[in-house]
């Protein structure tokens, strides 16, 4: 698997919500009815988003660490649950693959908001857990209108990571937007993570930031594009 970040994936709840607003849906009425029509714009903003900054060419292979991917002819759908607000909003993303021809090996190609095995976007669980330091999990669950353990599994999630978080905000205390101990709330954590924070993490773990599938080998590479 391959996950790569862009400065253009910055802005996309932005987006989503300045095109909900034009439309006039009210974004913080977790039963407001999106229509398809909707959708179809949400969706087609992400996906022009991400053909603009699908460039692959120069990544290593994960698996060999050769420079020989090239794109293959298949392409999956991917479900992914962005939060705008107190809505959550279901969209579907196309998932490319690339082929080394030195190995032989393929890899998905994921944007770095999506976390791996999962289908709620890496923002949408930050945003939920800081949501659930600030009230109970039942009350966070029955505002977006989904299951408790689902929230209690998202937080459980993120404090796994506490750890880690504190020991990369130790070496890279400069770039944190506050300063943050061991008796920090994860609300007050997550909120002073860096724009590049992913990039600090797999710096130092060789891994991606909530990824915990323990189950199969899997190859990660971070590529960070300049786009």
């Amino acid at each position: 698997m391959i996950t790569y970040t862009s400065h253009k994936f910055n802005k996309i709840n932005e987006k989503f919500i300045q095109i909900l607003q034009e439309n006039k849906i009210n974004i913080y009425d977790s039963e407001q009815n999106i229509s398809d029509n909707i959708i179809q714009l949400l969706q087609n903003y992400l996906i022009t988003t991400l053909e603009s900054s699908n460039n692959f060419v120069s990544a290593p292979c994960p698996k060999c660490g050769k420079k020989h991917l090239l794109p293959i002819q298949s392409v999956y759908q991917r479900n992914i649950i962005f939060k705008v607000s107190n809505l959550l909003i279901h969209l579907k993303i196309p998932i490319f693959r690339m082929k080394c021809f030195n190995c032989g090996s393929t890899h998905a190609v994921l944007p770095n908001f999506c976390v791996p095995f999962k289908q709620y976007s890496k923002q949408a669980i930050l945003e939920i857990v800081i949501e659930a330091d600030n009230a109970t999990t039942e009350m966070v669950a029955n505002n977006l209108e989904i299951e408790p353990k689902q929230v209690r599994r998202m937080v459980n999630l993120v404090k796994n990571y506490k750890n880690s978080i504190l020991h990369i905000s130790k070496v890279y205390q400069n770039k944190f937007v506050v300063n943050i101990d061991v008796d920090t709330n994860l609300g007050k954590i997550i909120r002073a993570l860096p724009d590049i924070f992913d990039e600090l993490y797999f710096k130092e773990f060789k891994t991606i930031f909530l990824y915990t599938h323990k189950k199969r080998k899997i190859y990660i590479h971070f590529k960070k594009l300049s786009i």
